[in-house]
């Protein structure tokens, strides 16, 4: 293992110093892994929000691509709470894509045992030193690939046996690398580095569940398809107003339907997966009612992006009770008399309508004009939000937004719907 003392020594005394000097001056400390001072240094700061609990511990990072790829704290203590719920106390885990250990280490705090498994040595002896700096005394390291590039399915299962060595988990866990060899991002299963598709039936093999982190970007449905038999859940996980991950539960010999969880913020729902399919929207019901919002006090609600990713756009109207915009367009009302209007907050943004117009030059010119300082979206308008913005003349922030969309009524089923701004007042923070 590297004498981790030096670097600790060198960042005290030139951690000030522009990282991008220390490395072209790296001939300079030829015995000083230059790499990993910069990728500690730039590390740290990046870690101080993304996992607070690491940032006490004087920790190393080999280099900058671990902690930019890593899982946040939040999300790592939410799977970790997952797996818990999957295969019950006293688990064991093996982590084959370990990477810098946030999921590992979360793993750790709940499981009986956890192995750390990371291809890249040099990153493995920083995991291991980091794991003793931060007191983890429950997980097994080891440093090899998850499985050779093209090789029959029978070698797939004896090289993961032989990873795995004695080790027999309850869950395996894989965050596959979502980067070519050109460093382009991919979401498709088959792009990712392992190919899991051909991996599963040795993994389940190994493991009677996997946990498979994937591309927030990857299309839901496609990988439910492509996986086959065996998917258990999907979790859509959002996080500060993004959607962080996604994760897909294969449980061995599972023929049901999957179930679909969506977290927004610590909220959680869950639903079977075909449940969108089932739910019919609901739409205001003339010209009069939109007019009527700003008067009801009602409120026009944009969906959090966890929620949005899982499309249950038919769903939360039908369910939630509240009314659609437009068929296209995936933003809603929610008016005194909706059952859900207390609750439609936690899974988005609920903002109070003072204003509504139909949408035409003149009007974009006088709302602009009445409110100099507001955020504007535009949703499915021949405008984008930034041309609807310019339009306006307003400048961005304030307490207020100019939303600029459809909207169709029930009562006018074949007609073209019209398009409206509407001037909300954010909800206090």
């Amino acid at each position: 293992m590297p004498n981790y003392d030096i670097i600790q020594e060198f960042i005290s005394a030139h951690g000030g110093e522009d990282p991008v000097r220390l490395l072209l001056s790296r001939s300079k400390w030829p015995e000083v892994d230059m790499d990993a001072v910069v990728g500690t240094i730039e590390g740290r700061k990046r870690m101080e929000k993304k996992v607070p609990s690491w940032t006490t511990g004087g920790l190393i990072y080999p280099g900058t691509l671990c902690t930019e790829q890593c899982s946040s704290e939040v999300t790592a203590l939410l799977k970790a709470s997952i797996a818990l719920r999957i295969a019950g106390e006293g688990f064991r885990i093996a982590d084959l894509t370990g990477g810098a250990g946030v999921d590992s280490w979360a793993f750790s705090l709940k499981a009986k045992e956890v192995l750390h498994n990371e291809a890249d040595s040099k990153l493995s002896d920083a995991v291991q030193y980091n794991f003793r700096k931060l007191g983890r005394e429950n997980v097994r390291f080891s440093s090899h690939m998850v499985v050779p590039d093209n090789v029959p399915e029978e070698v797939n299962s004896r090289h993961i046996r032989s990873l795995l060595e004695d080790f027999r988990p309850d869950i395996i866990f894989l965050d596959p690398a979502r980067r070519s060899s050109s460093g382009k991002k991919v979401f498709l299963l088959e792009d990712c580095s392992p190919d899991v598709i051909p991996l599963m039936p040795s993994l389940l093999g190994e493991s009677p569940e996997v946990l498979m982190k994937l591309s927030p970007m990857a299309d839901i449905p496609m990988v439910v398809s492509r996986l086959g038999k065996g998917v258990r859940e999907v979790h859509v996980i959002g996080h500060e107003g993004e959607c962080k991950e996604l994760l897909i539960r294969i449980s061995r010999g599972y023929e049901g339907e999957a179930t679909l969880f969506v977290n927004e913020g610590g909220e959680e729902i869950s639903l079977p997966i075909s449940a969108e399919k089932e739910c019919v929207p609901s739409f205001l019901e003339s010209e009069n009612s939109i007019e009527e919002l700003a008067r009801e006090e009602a409120s026009l609600f944009i969906p959090g992006k966890a929620i949005s990713k899982a499309g249950l756009f038919n769903w939360m109207s039908s369910h939630w009770g509240i009314a659609k915009a437009a068929p296209s367009a995936h933003l809603y009302f929610i008016r005194g008399k909706d059952s859900r209007s207390e609750e439609s907050p936690l899974m988005g943004r609920a903002l109070k309508i003072i204003r509504v117009l139909p949408l035409s030059s003149s009007n974009i010119k006088a709302i602009g004009k009445e409110f100099p300082k507001a955020d504007v979206l535009a949703k499915d308008i021949p405008l984008s939000s930034e041309e609807l913005a310019k339009k306006t003349g307003v400048s961005s922030g304030g307490e207020f937004m100019i939303v600029g969309c459809p909207v169709h009524c029930s009562q006018n089923p074949r007609g073209k719907d019209g398009r409206w701004l509407f001037v909300c007042r954010k909800p206090s923070k």
